[in-house]
């Protein structure tokens, strides 16, 4: 091995995976890579939407087109499973677990946690 590869390889590195990375709000993510990659998306997105709105919108709705074309069966069957988890959770003992403690009560009533549900 020559003298560059030794001073560079991954044996006598004392950098550790991570180490430079920041935790916020539960996230551990690389600052610098995802703020900049971030920010270059969101930046060319904006610049094609102002310079040219029609191809931004006709590119967005072949990029929606082709999601839905291409995982239609797993937006069906991720659904799907989370239903049955839901109504499985619902009818195990877990389901019996109070959110709050077991002296919590409800603040509204079903009928009125409803209606706020699926108020437009």
């Amino acid at each position: 091995m020559d003298n560059a590869a030794k001073k560079y390889s991954i044996d006598t590195t004392d950098y550790q995976v991570g180490q430079d990375n920041v935790q916020k709000w539960g996230f551990d993510i690389h600052n610098p890579v995802f703020g900049i990659s971030a920010g270059l998306v969101i930046l060319c997105l904006l610049s094609l939407l102002i310079v040219d709105p029609a191809t931004a919108r006709d590119a967005l709705n072949g990029l929606r087109n082709s999601i839905i074309a291409d995982f239609d069966l797993f937006f069906m069957w991720s659904t799907n499973f989370f239903i049955v988890f839901a109504i499985a959770l619902l009818l195990s003992p877990l389901g019996k677990i109070r959110i709050g403690g077991k002296e919590a009560r409800a603040e509204h009533s079903t009928l009125s946690w409803l209606s706020m549900l699926f108020r437009g």
